[in-house]
């Protein structure tokens, strides 16, 4: 009886020690392969009686698929399937559990060894792990975006992703997944190193993640790194914009940033950064402009940007340089952003209100006028009858003056009622002070009322306007004469011929 007793305790010791020592029966996946970067795959193998053998697929579920998954950590089961045969032997089947086992040893089976199976049998399974990290090689940041060589992280080593069937869905999903606002675009921006884990990327935009676009296995690849991806994302809008001036749409160009307006300098100001000035100010377009009264030493934002004019942001500007600066020849830069029409009118600046500098206003700002081969006389007709005389007298070229001006380029044939009609082009000087047109226009006489003709052919026909303190009306053919009305006839139009 002692002898039994001690028997039994010995066995229950070795049992002990059994458990202890090697504890929950391993796994691994034979022939692991990664279809994705959040999926393995693989043969599953048991290890027992110091031999590792595979499982039968008899009542095989997903229920044990997900003890086994879990097991090898991974996080859930995705499917199981046949993935081919492994070696001799075959440990278990009829593997049936109920969820709640912490390994597959724990759950009910035929016994070790026991199997009426062959390896056609063999269980696969396909299981899913946490979603591989992103990163940005050479990150660049500015105060709104971020840019580098995207990289992958997979099996303890980062990659890179080549850009075959790359696009900006692909690039939105990673921006996001980054912990970015938005995707800018995409480009190359230099070469990563081995390995190449993902090519041909194809996100249809409802992705969460970029490793649940399809795309090629991983690592398979027809790539080398001068096709490495990179991105540019959209991290905020920390850089404001407002115009400091007469009109909403004209002015003096201060930007906010850190939480302090200051002031742009105008040392590489032209039409193409103050195109991208224009659109974060709320227009479609615009052009630079550097007037006199624009000056002050305080400090400003930038004071080196170069910009293609195409930017959605001033902050995707190259060759940025941000921080406390000065502008060494004191003037600041100015920008008029197009609004609506152009609203064209003239003015003349000078001693008599009807010769002087010719000023233009092109929406809301006011500047001289610059015209390279000089204004004809056609043109001055035009433009002195949009200020309420009938005609020009002489337009000049004042070379002893230079201003900054729009620089225009009209050719009208002298009978349009605006110089908008006679296909004019409008651009800036800003580059360069230029000579300044002077206008003569025909004075009134001491009539009461002035006479003009509209929309006709040439300068002495058309539509007989006549004007009075600055207000144009037509004449009704007809019209009232001492009492009576009279219809519009030759006697009349003489009378308007003589007084013009």
């Amino acid at each position: 009886m002692e002898k039994f007793r001690v028997n039994v305790i010995l066995v229950w010791l070795l049992a002990v020690y059994t458990c202890c020592a090697f504890g929950t029966a391993p796994l691994r996946l034979l022939q692991k392969q990664y279809p994705s970067p959040s999926l393995v795959q693989g043969i599953l193998q048991i290890y027992h009686d110091g031999q590792w053998g595979t499982i039968c697929d008899d009542n095989w579920d997903m229920t044990d698929t997900n003890i086994a998954c879990k097991q090898l950590g991974y996080g859930s089961a995705v499917n199981y399937k046949h993935l081919g045969e492994g070696p001799d032997p075959i440990w278990l089947d009829g593997v049936n559990c109920n969820g709640g086992e912490s390994s597959l040893d724990q759950c009910q089976h035929e016994g070790w060894g026991k199997h009426d199976c062959s390896h056609s049998e063999d269980v696969g399974i396909v299981c899913k792990y946490t979603t591989p990290p992103l990163r940005l090689l050479g990150k660049l940041s500015t105060p709104s975006v971020v840019q580098g060589i995207l990289q992958i992280y997979f099996k303890h080593q980062w990659g890179t992703i080549c850009d075959d069937y790359w696009d900006m869905t692909n690039t939105n999903i990673t921006c996001k997944q980054l912990g970015y606002e938005r995707a800018v675009r995409f480009m190359h921006l230099g070469r990563g190193s081995d390995p190449i884990w993902l090519d041909e990327v194809q996100c249809n935009g409802n992705e969460s993640t970029l490793d649940k676009c399809p795309h090629k296995a991983l690592g398979v690849h027809n790539c080398d790194h001068s096709e490495d991806v990179g991105i540019v994302c959209y991290t905020g809008p920390p850089v404001k914009v407002r115009l400091i001036g007469d009109v909403p749409n004209a002015g003096r160009v201060q930007l906010l940033y850190k939480g302090v307006w200051k002031n742009l300098c105008q040392g590489y100001w032209s039409s193409n950064p103050a195109k991208v000035i224009c659109r974060m100010a709320g227009y479609p377009d615009g052009y630079a402009v550097r007037m006199h009264q624009y000056k002050g030493s305080n400090d400003v934002w930038l004071s080196s940007y170069s910009c293609n004019g195409f930017e959605p942001y001033i902050e995707l500007c190259l060759d940025l340089i941000w921080g406390k600066a000065t502008c060494s020849d004191n003037n600041l830069a100015g920008v008029v952003c197009k609004s609506g029409s152009p609203n064209v009118s003239y003015r003349l600046i000078g001693s008599v209100p009807h010769a002087g500098r010719l000023e233009m206003r092109y929406y809301g700002s006011w500047m001289p006028v610059y015209s390279q081969n000089g204004l004809g006389l056609n043109d001055a007709h035009v433009i002195c009858r949009m200020m309420g005389y009938n005609q020009a007298i002489i337009a000049f070229i004042n070379i002893q003056e230079r201003r900054s001006s729009y620089e225009v380029d009209m050719s009208c044939r002298g009978f349009e009622n605006t110089t908008e009609q006679c296909g004019n082009s409008v651009s800036t000087s800003n580059n360069q002070r230029r000579e300044t047109t002077w206008i003569v226009c025909k004075p009134h006489t001491e009539s009461r009322f002035a006479v003009r003709f509209m929309d006709g052919m040439s300068l002495n026909e058309g539509r007989v306007e006549i004007g009075s303190s600055g207000v144009w009306g037509s004449l009704n053919e007809r019209y009232r004469h001492r009492r009576r009305f009279r219809r519009w006839g030759l006697t009349a139009a003489n009378i308007v011929c003589h007084s013009i």
